[in-house]
C-alpha cells in the first residue's frame, strides 16, 4: 500500500486520530480540556508510539500487524474451547484482538469461575469499550449468560462475580469518566460522539452509505448545536439525540423499515464505505486485490463467509449449547449497527466469530460426506445456496451505493489530489487527481476550489479565475458549501488586480475583474454595471452569485436608510440571482413586512427558515457583528419568524440564543 499517497498522509478519521495522539504526546497526556469526542484508548496507543518513535507511522502499523497476528492465536483458543480443535485451526485466519480477549476471558471465567477471572473479563471489556464505546452493549449479555449459565452456584456467589465483572469495567472506564467530569467539567461516560452517530444513522438520507459525507455537510451537522448555544460535548450529543428521536417520532414506520434495511446491510457481501471505499484501494496492492473482489454474482470474501457463518450458527445452536454465547455476541453487534449505521469497518468486530461458525459449517459438511448423511447435507446445501443468493444479490443494495459510487470515487481522487498538492508538493499529479474527481462530481465545491488554488500558484490566472467562479456557482446550488465563498472572494480580488490591466484578455474577463475591484471598494453601483457587462451567455451562472451579492449589499443600504421601494427592488433581484442565500430572504422579509405585504414576507422568512435556521449562520454573525443596524434587522426578523411559525421549536431556541 506504500504506493498510495494516503498511506503516509492519512485523511479524515485517521488524520484526526494522529492529531489527537500528537497533542497527547507533545502537549498533555490529559488531552484538550473537553470531554473525549471518541473513545480514547486508540489515541493513547498512537500517542505512546509518537512519544517513543516520533512522527513515523511505521511503528504503529507494525504493532497493529502484530496484534492481528496475536488475534489469530486467540480465535484458535476460543474455537477450541467452544467448538473443536479442528474448528480453531480452520478459523484462525482472521481476528480482532480486544474483542477476542473479552470473549476468551469470559469463557474461561464461566468454565472455572472465580472473582479474579470475572474481574479479568470485565477489565478486558472496559478496554474494548475504551476503543469502541458501543462494546458496553455486550455487558448485559455477559451478565445474563453468567447468571443463567451458572445456576448450580448460589445467588450470592453469582452476585459477587457480577460485581467483579462490573468492577473490572469500572477500573478502566472510571478514570475516563473522572477525567471528563473533573478536567473537562463535562459528565461524559466515555465519549460524546454517540448522539451524532445515532442521528447520522437515523436521518432519512441514510441508505446504506452514510448520507452525511466528510466536508461541509459534516461541518454543518457538528456546528448546529454550537450555534444554538450548546457548548459542552455532552450538550451537543444530547441535542443530536433529541433531533434523532424527533425524526423517529415523526415517522416511526420509516424508521422501522430503515432498521430492517440495515439488518440486510449487515449481512450483505458488499463492504460498505464510511470515509473511504476499500474497493478503490485495490489498485495500490496486489495482495488486497487478490483477497477482496466483486463480480455481479459474488462479493468476496464476505459474500462467502456470511452464508457459511449463518449455516454454522444454525448447526451450532442445535448441537453445541456453549456456542449460543457467541451467537448472542453476533446478535449484540447486529443490534448496535442497526441502531447506528452499517459500514465494513464496524462489521469487522464480529468477523472473527463469523469465521469460527463458517469453519464449523465446512467441517460439519466434511463429516456428513464421510458419514454419508446425504439428506442432512442436501438440506444444509440448499439453505447455504439460498443465503448465498440473498447475501450477494446486488439489487438489494442497488438503490443505496449506486447513488454514492461516483461520490466515493470522487472523494478518493480528491483526497489524493489534496495530499499530493498540500503535503507532498507534487502539483501536476495533484491536478490530475483533482480533474478526475471533478469529472465524477462537478458539484463538489472543494474539488474546484483546490484545483483553482493549484492553477493560481502556478501562475495560470485565467484557468484559476474560471475555476474560482465555478466554485461560487456550485456554492449557490449547494448552500452547505457556501463556507468557501469568503476565501474565493480573496483569491478573486488578488487575480482581478493582475487581470484588470492585461490588454491581452478578452473584454468580459477585464470587465469582471473591474467589477471585483468595485466590490472591494464597496462601490455597488459600479460593481453591478461591470458585472452585468461581464455576464455573457456562457458565464452568466458563474457571475450571478457575485452580481446577486452586489444587489444584496445595495439593497441592505437602502433598507437601513429607509428607502424601502429601492430596497425591495434590489433584494428581489438578489433573491433571483442567489435563490438559496438565507441572508437575502431575511432582508427581503423585513422589507416586505415594512411594505405590509405579509403573505410574501412569510414566504421569504420560510425560505430563510429552511436554508439557515438549522445552521444559525446568520444569527451568529448578527450577534457577534459590531453593526447595530444589522442587529436591529436580525431582531425584527426573529420576532417575525416566531410570529409566522409559532410551533417551530428550533426557531424559538434560536431567538432565545439571540436575546441572551
Amino acid at each position: 500500500m506504500t504506493g498510495d499517497p494516503l498511506f503516509a498522509h492519512p485523511v479524515i478519521d485517521p488524520r484526526e486520530s494522529l492529531e489527537r495522539a500528537r497533542y497527547l504526546a507533545e502537549v498533555s497526556w490529559l488531552g484538550p480540556p473537553q470531554a473525549y469526542w471518541k473513545p480514547p484508548l486508540y489515541d493513547y496507543f498512537l500517542g505512546v508510539h509518537h512519544a517513543l518513535f516520533g512522527g513515523s507511522l511505521w511503528p504503529a502499523r507494525v504493532s497493529q500487524i502484530l496484534l492481528d497476528g496475536g488475534s489469530c492465536i486467540l480465535i484458535f483458543m476460543l474455537a477450541r474451547r467452544l467448538i473443536s480443535h479442528r474448528a480453531g485451526i480452520a478459523a484462525a485466519a482472521f481476528a480482532i484482538f480486544l474483542e477476542l480477549s473479552v470473549l476468551l476471558l469470559a469463557i474461561r471465567a464461566r468454565s472455572q469461575p472465580s472473582q479474579v477471572r470475572w474481574m479479568d473479563a470485565g477489565f478486558a471489556l472496559g478496554l474494548l469499550a475504551a476503543t469502541r464505546a458501543e462494546a458496553l452493549l455486550l455487558a448485559p449479555w455477559l451478565a445474563g449468560w453468567l447468571w443463567l449459565g451458572l445456576r448450580q452456584y448460589t445467588r450470592r456467589e453469582r452476585a459477587i462475580w457480577l460485581g467483579m465483572l462490573a468492577l473490572g469495567v469500572i477500573v478502566v472506564i472510571g478514570p475516563i469518566s473522572l477525567r471528563n467530569a473533573l478536567y473537562a467539567r463535562d459528565p461524559v461516560l466515555i465519549s460524546a460522539n454517540g448522539g451524532i452517530n445515532f442521528l447520522v444513522g437515523t436521518e432519512p438520507e441514510y441508505r446504506g452509505v452514510i448520507g452525511v459525507r466528510p466536508g461541509p455537510e459534516w461541518e454543518l451537522l457538528t456546528r448546529a448545536p454550537i450555534d444554538l448555544g450548546y457548548y459542552t460535548e455532552s450538550e451537543r450529543s444530547q441535542f443530536h439525540f433529541r433531533t434523532a428521536r424527533a425524526l423517529i417520532a415523526s415517522d416511526p414506520g420509516r424508521w422501522i423499515a430503515q432498521l430492517a434495511r440495515k439488518l440486510g446491510h449487515v449481512w450483505h457481501g458488499r463492504e460498505l464505505a464510511s470515509n473511504r471505499d476499500i474497493y478503490t484501494s485495490r489498485g495500490e496492492s496486489f495482495v488486497l486485490a487478490s483477497l477482496l473482489w466483486r463480480t455481479p454474482v459474488l462479493f468476496f470474501p464476505f459474500g462467502v463467509l456470511a452464508p457459511l457463518a449463518l449455516v454454522g450458527m444454525a448447526i451450532s445452536w442445535k448441537q453445541r449449547r456453549k456456542s449460543r454465547f457467541l451467537i448472542g455476541v453476533v446478535a449484540v453487534h447486529c443490534g448496535a449497527m442497526m441502531l447506528f449505521f452499517v459500514t465494513g469497518r464496524f462489521r469487522l468486530a464480529m468477523l472473527p466469530v463469523l469465521v469460527l461458525f463458517a469453519a464449523e459449517a465446512v467441517l460439519w459438511a466434511f463429516d456428513c460426506i464421510r458419514e454419508k448423511r446425504s439428506r442432512a447435507l442436501a438440506a444444509a446445501a440448499g439453505l447455504t445456496l439460498l443465503l448465498f443468493v440473498l447475501t450477494n444479490l446486488d439489487v438489494l443494495l442497488r438503490a443505496d451505493p449506486e447513488a454514492y459510487e461516483s461520490k466515493l470515487r470522487a472523494e478518493e481522487h480528491y483526497f489524493r489530489g489534496t495530499v499530493l498538492g498540500n503535503d507532498m508538493d507534487r502539483p501536476e499529479e495533484a491536478k490530475i487527481e483533482l480533474r478526475k474527481a471533478r469529472e465524477l462530481e462537478p458539484d463538489f465545491v472543494a474539488i474546484a476550489y483546490n484545483l483553482a488554488q493549484l492553477y493560481e500558484k502556478s501562475g495560470d490566472d485565467v484557468d484559476a479565475l474560471r475555476l474560482f467562479r465555478q466554485s461560487l456557482a456550485v456554492t449557490e446550488r449547494s448552500p452547505a458549501e457556501r463556507y468557501v465563498e469568503p476565501a474565493v472572494r480573496e483569491y478573486l480580488s488578488k487575480i482581478a488586480g493582475r487581470l484588470r490591466t492585461d490588454e491581452t484578455q478578452p473584454d468580459p474577463i477585464r470587465r469582471f475583474a473591474t467589477g471585483i475591484g468595485c466590490m472591494d471598494r464597496r462601490d455597488w453601483e459600479c460593481a453591478i454595471v461591470e458585472l452585468r457587462a461581464a455576464s455573457v451567455p456562457g458565464d452568466r451562472e458563474e457571475v450571478a452569485p457575485l452580481l446577486g451579492l452586489a444587489h444584496l449589499e445595495r439593497g441592505r443600504e437602502h433598507l437601513r436608510a429607509g428607502r424601502n421601494p429601492a430596497a425591495l427592488s434590489d433584494l428581489s433581484e438578489a433573491s433571483r440571482l442567489r435563490p438559496h442565500d438565507a441572508v437575502v430572504y431575511v432582508e427581503l422579509g423585513v422589507a416586505l413586512t415594512r411594505a405590509k405585504r405579509f403573505g410574501k414576507a412569510r414566504a421569504a422568512f420560510g425560505k430563510f427558515r429552511i436554508y439557515d435556521l438549522p445552521r444559525g449562520d446568520y444569527y451568529r454573525r448578527a450577534i457577534e457583528g459590531p453593526n447595530e443596524d444589522d442587529r436591529t434587522i436580525a431582531l425584527a426578523a426573529a420576532r417575525a419568524i416566531v410570529r409566522h411559525f409559532p410551533r417551530d421549536r428550533l426557531a424559538r431556541e434560536t431567538v432565545e440564543v439571540l436575546f441572551r
